[in-house]
């Protein structure tokens, strides 16, 4: 065909063609039958696939296969080096008792393919935990290098600690241990968690207290610690907190801080120590009264605070109505903490009532005393009471009260009696310190029981006070006295300034104050002329509010009388107007002296009458030269 295409002398003739006829089909308006009545069918030529994509293919295929068997060998390794293939086990008791050794093996499995490098092992101990060797020592962790651990090798540590706490708490400790692998940077971390629960209490407590008590009737309450701890307690401590209406009187051993915490000290094992305290205790009728004893090791030598709380222990005591209610009331109040203010002695009431059903016979009423500062000579009663010197007792009986004899069912009356209280300081004896004073009263009478047995009833109330030290503020305006010379004309004279020295003096009696201060304020007409003696005495002046500030910090017991006073000077111009002509001018206003009383925890205020030209303590002065002249 090629050579008939090109050939020059090939003739060419036109073949005869086909002729194309017509065919008609049939076909419905609507599609009705089998939809695969009609089909088209399309004769395709075979295809015979490239060398090129025959290469392609295969080199596809070869690469999806390399690539899944990298990753499954990458998936196989990850899996031999994971952290779950090194297991930590712990062997050990689940409960020790409190301050007992506890001591645990700790098992290391490496069950990886491939050995584990720089592997360590870290222990996480709770509060409260001790070295075995060095009972004081907190014991907060343990960390130790174990090195290289080869697979299926197994690394065992044994830890030994001591743990203290209360009884039955749990105590939870964290073991780690971290490593590494050959060939990679990342650190692998592998944990696990191990509980113990404290059985016994490291130092045992019994307690003894009264289960019922009547208001205002004096308790003990009693305890005998006891060390368990098989190792050696460091600073062990003992804290009480009081209910309300407790007023603590005296404990013995005294306390170590303040009235409720007491230094136990190093406690061995079966060491023993026993702690009493007394007081005073007050509520309503059926009113539970409960004191909370805590055991544990302090913070420090010098502390009241708790490192460990050994046990947390309750002991309670119910306030009874007593047969005889007895009330105490001192210069008109009830109030247990009431404070004997100094100036003044005592009125003292002692109201009683028969709370029983039925009646109550040859009643008797005693008072005893305690306390230096009462003047034994200045008791008197005012409805027939008798003192008896001999014991120091007060008392009432139907021959001085007729009120005694029978006292109905719910029958009520009172008694009174006064004194007054002696100086704190005297020239025949030293300075009463921090002085109290102690009022006892018991009332008694007898009742016919529901056996018909007659018998005896008391109510007993103690009452303890405290009396506020006596400090002394006085001041005084001289002229030619004092350590400063004064200048001007005397009497003073209008627009003329003649100056002034004021003297301050502090004294104290029986108790220490604390925060002692004293302010005072110039008048318009004065002026601070900024002369102070001694040199070192802590006063200022502010010319905004023109007021002076004497801090003097702490007053001691005996100021005045035992050592010397507290004593400032300070000069001040007076300018007199003629409004003031004929007057005697106040060169300050508003001295007052302010503190606290640290025996009582009182305040204390003194106020200062105001200080004028009137100089009546400088003995060159003529009362003449008081008035302001023209």
């Amino acid at each position: 065909m090629e050579e008939k295409l090109y050939s020059r002398t090939e003739e060419i003739k036109q073949k005869e063609r086909t002729a194309l006829h017509p065919k008609k089909f049939s076909a419905t308006e609507d599609w009705e039958g089998n939809e695969n009545s009609l089909r088209f069918e399309k004769k395709e030529k075979p295809h015979r696939m490239s060398l090129y994509t025959v290469i392609f293919i295969t080199s596809l295929t070869f690469f999806i296969v390399a690539g899944s068997l990298a990753g499954f060998m990458l998936l196989s390794r990850k899996q031999t080096i994971t952290p779950d293939n090194v297991s930590i086990s712990v062997f050990g008791p689940v409960s020790v008792a409190s301050g007992d050794l506890l001591s645990l093996q700790i098992l290391i499995e490496n069950k990886n393919s491939v050995p584990l490098q720089d592997a360590d092992i870290l222990v996480e101990f709770p509060e409260g935990t001790r070295y075995p060797s060095q009972p004081g020592k907190q014991f907060d962790r343990f960390h130790k290098t174990i090195g290289a651990i080869a697979p299926g090798e197994v690394r065992t540590e044994t830890i030994k600690a001591v743990l203290l706490g209360e009884e039955k708490s749990i105590k939870d400790l964290v073991i780690t241990s971290s490593f590494q692998i050959e060939g990679t940077d990342a650190k692998f971390i592998k944990n696990k968690g191990y509980r113990v629960t404290l059985t016994t209490p490291a130092l045992a407590v019994k307690m003894e207290l009264l289960k019922e008590a009547t208001a205002g009737q004096e308790v003990v309450l009693s305890m005998d610690i006891e060390s368990k701890s098989p190792s050696l307690l460091k600073g062990s401590l003992l804290q009480v907190d009081y209910p309300q209406g407790f007023v603590f009187e005296k404990a013995a051993p005294a306390p170590s801080f303040g009235d409720n915490a007491w230094k136990l000290g190093d406690m061995a094992l079966g060491d023993r120590r026993h702690v009493e305290i007394k007081g005073i205790i007050q509520g309503e009728d059926a009113q539970e009264k409960v004191f909370r004893v805590y055991t544990g090791t302090a913070k420090s030598e010098t502390s009241s605070l708790f490192e460990t709380v050994f046990s947390s222990l309750l002991q309670g005591l119910v306030i009874k109505k007593p047969f005889l209610g007895v009330e105490v009331a001192v210069n008109g109040s009830t109030d247990p903490s009431y404070v004997f203010d100094k100036t003044f002695g005592g009125d003292v009431a002692i109201l009683w009532k028969n709370n029983l059903s039925n009646k109550i016979t040859d009643g008797q009423i005693e008072v005893s005393f305690k306390g230096d500062m009462i003047d034994r000579t200045t008791i008197e009663s005012q409805d027939g009471g008798f003192y008896r010197s001999a014991d120091d007792v007060l008392f009432w009986d139907q021959r001085t009260s007729e009120s005694l004899s029978v006292i109905p069912a719910g029958g009520k009356s009172r008694v009174a009696f006064s004194f007054a209280l002696l100086p704190s300081f005297s020239a025949n004896r030293s300075m009463f310190r921090n002085p109290e004073i102690e009022i006892n009263v018991s009332v008694k009478g007898k009742r016919v029981s529901e056996n018909n047995v007659p018998e005896e009833i008391n109510s007993f109330v103690k009452k303890k006070f405290k009396v506020a030290t006596n400090l002394q503020f006085s001041g005084r305006s001289v002229y030619y006295a004092g350590p400063f010379p004064n200048t001007g004309p005397l009497p003073p004279k209008v627009q003329n300034e003649t100056t002034y020295t004021i003297v301050w003096t502090i004294r104290n009696t029986s108790n220490d104050v604390s925060d002692g201060m004293v302010k005072a304020v110039i008048p318009p007409y004065a002026e601070w002329k900024n002369l102070v003696s001694p040199n070192g005495a802590n006063i200022a002046y502010n010319p905004v509010s023109h007021e002076i500030l004497w801090n003097i910090g702490k007053i001691k017991a005996g100021t005045g009388y035992e050592i010397d006073s507290q004593e400032v000077a300070f000069q001040v111009g007076l300018s007199p107007g003629l409004a003031q002509v004929g007057k005697m001018p106040s060169l300050l206003f508003d001295t007052v002296f302010t503190g606290t009383d640290d025996f009582t925890g009182t305040m204390i205020s003194r106020t200062l009458l105001p200080l004028s030209t009137m100089l009546s303590t400088d003995p060159q002065f003529d009362v003449r030269q008081s008035m302001v002249v023209p």
